[in-house]
């Protein structure tokens, strides 16, 4: 018994030791792509990522659904699927686009997730 116990102790420290496995990518799949809504709120930039429609949302719809932070909106592109395109819009009242050095956050990070980011006017 002792021996099994030593065997299943030095199994679990060499588990410990190895690369942690990659995770995974996200498998989120929109036909009509992701629409990005931005807006700041009490100094915090809001973000919404919902699925693209054929139909335009109420600012109620996309204030609903946001969160807070780079951080967090990384968080949610990580769980889109390869190849998806992410329409970043404002044309609602409200809206806006964040200050440039964070819009290249967000591009760049799309780019590596292999994700299409296009802003639109």
């Amino acid at each position: 018994m002792k021996r099994w116990l030593c065997l299943a102790l030095a199994a679990l420290i060499l588990c410990g030791c190895t690369e942690p496995a990659a995770p995974l990518r996200g498998a989120q799949q929109s036909m009509k792509g992701w629409e990005l809504y931005s807006w700041q709120e009490a100094g915090t930039w809001q973000f919404t990522l919902v699925p693209g429609t054929n139909r335009l949302k109420t600012w109620d719809e996309i204030t609903q659904e946001g969160v807070a932070g780079v951080v967090t909106l990384k968080a949610r592109l990580a769980t889109l699927a390869e190849g998806e395109q992410v329409f970043w819009g404002t044309e609602l009242a409200g809206g806006a686009l964040p200050p440039e050095a964070i819009v290249d956050q967000v591009r760049e990070y799309c780019k590596t997730l292999g994700l299409s980011l296009v802003l639109l006017p």
